[in-house]
């Protein structure tokens, strides 16, 4: 049997832009870091569990999502 959990720190921006859909992906993403908006930092839990039963597994995984 396995067990693994991970807790990660999740940060999130929201804002809104607009490309024209012609401008380089280079050009978007200097655009893109350029947006301004609220943000907000959660913590992040993944457990997993994997049982080996000879010629089978059984895996199982509960993602915690963010904030919850």
């Amino acid at each position: 049997m396995t067990l693994a959990s991970v807790v990660k720190v999740v940060r999130g921006t929201v804002a809104v832009g607009l490309g024209d859909g012609l401008a380089t992906a280079g050009d978007l993403f200097a655009e893109a870091a350029a947006l301004e908006g609220p943000a907000t930092t959660r913590f992040d839990l993944d457990v997993g569990l994997m049982v080996n039963l000879g010629r089978g597994q059984v895996r199982a995984r509960r993602p915690q999502p963010a904030g919850a």
